[in-house]
């Protein structure tokens, strides 16, 4: 998703924000105990959710 603005600490801000969605298949043998993000300065990555739910082939 793409839109032309965001909501900061100071009110709106003007400039493009991208949201993504990503799915990853998972290897159901084995157990995830961690998620690393990669270490980058910018553009800054978040997390905002996530779910160990099993997808539609589970």
């Amino acid at each position: 998703m793409l839109t032309t603005q965001r909501i900061g600490t100071a009110g709106p801000q003007s400039f493009p924000v991208r949201i993504f969605h990503q799915v990853v298949d998972l290897d159901p043998a084995r157990e995830l105990v961690s998620l690393k993000l990669p270490n980058q300065s910018y553009p800054l990555m978040h997390l905002f959710a996530m779910s160990l739910e099993g997808g539609s082939g589970s």
